[in-house]
């Protein structure tokens, strides 16, 4: 038997359970399908999960580090990814779950006109997202792009979930929070991003197949404390400012040198790369933790520090100012 025909055949065992249902052309249309996943945590993890166990490629979008706070829903990671790149932990999972997929890490902050360059080259985007410059940005830059999006949030006991599937056509999110969402502290048991993570792979299996049409006109809400399901008809604003009058704000802003959220910091520097900001942390006396062709980790004096082959890098656990010279430290030394 050829490699192709083996492979053709364990492709077959693998997704035995699913092509009844999907037919073999909708088996195909998820192999050559591609979804960005934006935010590897609650939400993101079972996404991301279902969707490559379907047989689906992604790119996974994610700048933070992993922490324990993060490990009551995000069953992406284990204890042993605590201080690790998000998209490359999740990219590690992902591959040994599903080999016959592809993916693509993108470890950036989705913030300015790098949203563009998270939806370009995909079928299909779900906002998995915790904060409110990300998502603003996702559908900016989906609507500009005329790409398919979804929108998943959850808070406490309860979620929300819905697909704009034609830009252009169905409401957006600002259609939804004219006004701009707000960002707020986020307390959740585990099962409620399973839930909602759930329908949000469930809806994209269907769209990528063909198999069935998505959630379009409705947001669905779900309130695990008191087992209720709702279904909220939502329509497109005539006068929304983005996909009505092609208004954008977000993505036509320069990143910066560096973003912030909380005690992250990532860097937009070009120059720091892993082999060179290896010797001169040591010399720092920062005690290396993961040095790979991808990134490198240290530990500076109890704070994190990752810096990228591609560019850029993320300090965690300090304020802005300690991050600042503890890159200046970096940088310095490569001049």
């Amino acid at each position: 038997m050829s490699p192709g025909a083996a492979l053709a055949d364990e492709e077959a065992e693998v997704y035995s359970r699913q092509i009844p249902l999907l037919g073999v052309e909708g088996q195909e249309r998820l192999r050559r399908a591609r979804a960005a996943v934006v935010g590897l945590g609650g939400l993101g993890s079972p996404i991301s999960m279902y969707l490559a166990a379907a047989g689906v490629s992604l790119r996974l979008v994610d700048w933070d580090l992993v922490e324990p706070s993060n490990l009551n829903r995000q069953v992406l990671y284990s204890r042993a990814d605590v201080g690790r790149p998000k998209a490359y932990a999740a990219a590690e999972r992902l591959r040994a779950l599903n080999p016959g997929v592809e993916v693509e890490p993108y470890y950036r902050p989705v913030v300015g006109r790098l949203a563009l360059e998270v939806v370009r080259g995909v079928d299909l985007v779900l906002d998995a997202a915790d904060n409110a410059t990300v998502r603003e940005a996702i559908n900016e830059a989906c609507v500009a792009e005329g790409v398919p999006h979804t929108y998943a949030a959850v808070d406490r006991w309860f979620g929300a979930y819905a697909f704009f599937a034609r830009p252009g056509e169905d409401p957006c999110l600002a259609c939804l929070f004219p006004q701009g969402l707000r960002d707020h502290p986020v307390h959740v048991i585990g099962p409620v991003p399973a839930l909602v993570g759930a329908v949000s792979a469930a809806d994209a299996i269907k769209f990528l197949s063909g198999a069935g049409e998505p959630t379009r006109g409705r947001m669905l809400i779900f309130d695990l404390r008191e087992m209720s399901f709702e279904s909220v008809t939502v329509s497109r604003n005539p006068e929304c400012r983005v996909c009505a009058r092609g208004e954008y704000r977000a993505i036509g802003e320069d990143p910066g040198r560096v973003f912030s959220r909380k005690d992250s910091h990532f860097f937009f520097e070009p120059s720091l790369r892993p082999l060179e900001a290896l010797r001169r942390a040591r010399e720092l006396g920062w005690r290396p933790l993961e040095i790979r062709t991808e990134f490198a980790r240290f530990d500076a004096a109890g704070a994190a520090v990752v810096t990228y082959s591609g560019g850029g890098a993320i300090v965690k656990g300090v304020d802005l100012a300690e991050a600042e010279r503890l890159i200046e430290g970096l940088l310095e030394a490569q001049a």
